[in-house]
């Protein structure tokens, strides 16, 4: 089961790794409900601070980080039931036909 750091998808294996290291490192959280557990975030924050640091370099050459746009792909299955657009999708009826009365009287007159 994957579970997220920062916005990105960790494998659970990875985060058992990151949990040692961390308990390794000494990280932890310092208050609150998760107080002496690993604190994943802050360990992942240090090894990031930590590869600039060593690559500072090799990341002023490489020039600012550009996210390339993901190529538009088509649908993978045709299905030949497509859904409608909310506009014209048909709406649940709401009004309900009135319920007969009962008259107050005690019952039909004889």
């Amino acid at each position: 089961m994957a579970k997220k750091i920062f916005g990105v998808r960790v494998e659970e294996d990875l985060r058992q790794q990151l949990k040692q290291l961390a308990l390794i490192k000494g990280f932890y959280h310092n208050s609150g409900q998760h107080k002496g557990k690993p604190d994943l975030s802050g360990l992942v924050l240090a090894i990031l601070e930590e590869y600039v640091a060593q690559n500072q370099a090799v990341l002023d050459a490489a020039g600012p980080f550009v996210e390339e746009p993901e190529p538009a792909t088509a649908p993978k299955s045709t299905a030949t039931r497509q859904r409608k657009p909310a506009a014209t999708a048909s709406k649940a009826k709401t009004t309900r036909s009135p319920r007969k009365r009962k008259t107050s009287g005690s019952g039909p007159a004889k």
